[in-house]
């Protein structure tokens, strides 16, 4: 919506942004993925967002186009990096073992060649295994073949980083990019979850996706779980992890440290 302004509007969202970075404005949200088999938190999912200080707190399709256009992609990318990372760090020192740290990669990110030379000496200087931190991306933006794009993925499958593919289900699928790039998990969309367990064809798109990923050794994760009847659901037809509105809402850090307590 922002950034269908006038170039005025544009430039100033840029001069703000810049802003943002400098003032340390932007800030991640987080929501867990349970195991539905043992009822553990596996991974946890960092969302970008950026508290302006007008406009409230806003998504990263208000602004992340702002920061391609205006060059501060990288920047951005830095700072999602620096954070992620430090917090995975704060949270093992806390006794969290076993946690991974899942973050979306936008179009955008993956067009800029710069990030992978950033994430390497993010990992190096933070001490986190590149294990531990999971890449999630549209499988839209996987499947333009664009030679940037493909690029920036195969040096992060070959940094041994996972890959998780957004979205999965919803559009066309070549399963050839699942072997290509070293995926390692599926996200059921939301949409589809939203129909369990009453509607016939997203009960059986699902199913299908389950019985597709596990004999290629896929994690199968169900976005948007809001219900017990989804959880109970997907739990039975062998879905992997779940998270949503049904375990929390995307969190603020202290939000979040919160319900880690009480859990």
């Amino acid at each position: 919506l922002l950034m269908n302004g006038t170039s005025d509007d544009r430039l100033k969202l840029e001069l703000d942004l810049r802003h943002a970075l400098e003032r340390n404005q932007l800030e991640f949200y987080y929501q867990a993925q349970i195991d539905l088999a043992s009822g553990e938190m596996r991974c946890v999912e960092a969302f970008l967002r950026w508290l302006h200080p007008q406009r409230g707190l806003l998504l990263p399709s208000h602004f992340m186009p702002a920061a391609e256009e205006s060059g501060l992609i990288t920047n951005v990318s830095q700072w999602m990096f620096d954070h992620i990372c430090l917090q995975w760090r704060l949270w093992r020192d806390r006794g969290l073992e076993g946690l991974n740290m899942a973050i979306n990669l936008s179009t955008s990110q993956l067009m800029d060649q710069a990030i992978v030379p950033l994430l390497e000496a993010t990992l190096e200087r933070t001490g986190v295994p590149a294990s531990r931190l999971e890449w999630e991306v549209k499988e839209g933006a996987v499947m333009q073949h664009n030679t940037t794009a493909a690029a920036v993925l195969d040096s992060i499958t070959q940094m041994q980083i996972p890959l998780a593919i957004d979205d999965f289900g919803t559009g066309y699928s070549s399963l050839s990019y699942l072997r290509r790039y070293s995926v390692k998990k599926l996200k059921i969309d939301r949409s589809l979850v939203d129909g369990l367990p009453a509607e016939g064809d997203d009960c059986a798109i699902t199913d299908a996706i389950i019985s597709m990923a596990h004999p290629l050794g896929l994690v199968v994760v169900a976005e948007g779980v809001e219900t017990p009847q989804q959880l109970e659901y997907l739990r039975t037809h062998g879905c992997d992890l779940a998270q949503g509105y049904y375990f929390s809402q995307p969190l603020s850090l202290g939000q979040f440290e919160t319900w880690l307590t009480r859990r």
